[in-house]
């Protein structure tokens, strides 16, 4: 679980739950939306930016509160498609993935 802005993200079974109100209500956002896979084991938010590191889907991030996602996977370079934490320092985004920790740069 993640808080930012007043914002509460949780990474759940069923993808990333996001609560605008404090964590009294949450809208889930899992593969159907975009999420890389519909499990989601850790998420990060940062300058308007929320990175979900995804159970079996990548690395996805959305910029417009889970609107769309952008996945990075073992195409774009990641050890694993399976993530278990991710973090994010200006446009670095760190995986660790069950193949090794990822190190990447966002355009």
């Amino acid at each position: 679980m993640f808080e930012s802005g007043g914002i509460v993200y949780a990474a759940t079974e069923q993808g990333l739950s996001i609560s605008t109100d404090g964590g009294v209500t949450y809208t889930n956002y899992s593969s159907d939306q975009g999420l890389g896979s519909p499990g989601a084991n850790d998420v990060y938010a940062s300058g308007g930016q929320v990175y979900v590191a995804t159970r079996s889907g990548g690395v996805s991030i959305t910029s417009d509160g889970g609107a769309s996602f952008t996945t990075y996977t073992t195409g774009e370079g990641l050890g694993s498609d399976r993530v278990q934490g991710v973090f994010a320092s200006g446009s670095t985004v760190y995986a660790a993935t069950s193949g090794g920790m990822s190190i990447g740069t966002l355009p």
